[in-house]
């Protein structure tokens, strides 16, 4: 709690505390400074948990914007692969009109021989 003082420096800071506010005084000085120091922790308490359940939504936003960007990831592939699908569907038809039309071709070049 009090950091790096160890015992001596703890005895200093209690030897002038009683010069400055007198044995009378001391133990109400004292327990004023605990309900100060308590108080502060409390709302200390409070700010941290406020934070945390901040970061807690943020961290949620997070999650569903980054299941959002994979399901449109998803989206476009999918996309990409049914134009690719219906691409080769188009090929695959125009090589057979032109298969038909060269057919036609030789067909009608062996009527004319």
């Amino acid at each position: 709690m009090f950091g790096n003082l160890g015992l001596p420096e703890l005895i200093l800071i209690f030897i002038v505390a009683l010069l400055v506010f007198g044995p009378e005084k001391l133990p109400e000085v004292a327990r004023t400074i605990g309900k100060t120091i308590r108080g502060f922790r409390k709302e200390m308490a409070g700010v941290r948990k406020t934070i945390e359940d901040e970061i807690g939504d943020i961290t949620e936003d997070l999650d569903d914007i980054n299941e959002n960007i994979i399901l449109a990831g998803d989206l476009v592939e999918t996309s990409e692969n049914e134009k690719k699908d219906e691409n080769n569907g188009l090929t695959k038809e125009n090589n057979n009109i032109e298969e038909k039309v060269i057919d036609g071709g030789k067909q009608t070049n062996q009527r004319n021989e």
